[in-house]
């Protein structure tokens, strides 16, 4: 079976356009398909993408911060 490509978080239509408020409202939305009764998706798979998201989210954060400081 072939292997998916896996899904950026950077790129040209990746996450570098959003802002840190932005990708952890994304996270708390996957975070909360995962409680919805009626989720189909893997509740591992989302969670992964939700941590790797705020992950992303505090990245963003301290660069901005470290801008500023600059």
């Amino acid at each position: 079976m072939p292997k998916l490509p896996r899904g950026r978080l950077d790129g040209p239509d990746g996450m570098s356009s959003f802002t840190a408020a932005e990708v952890l409202a994304r996270a708390e939305a996957l975070e909360r398909q995962i409680r919805d009764p009626l989720n189909t998706d893997d509740p591992k798979w989302l969670q992964r993408w939700a941590d790797r998201l705020r992950q992303l989210a505090a990245k963003k954060e301290k660069a901005r911060k470290h801008k500023e400081r600059h």
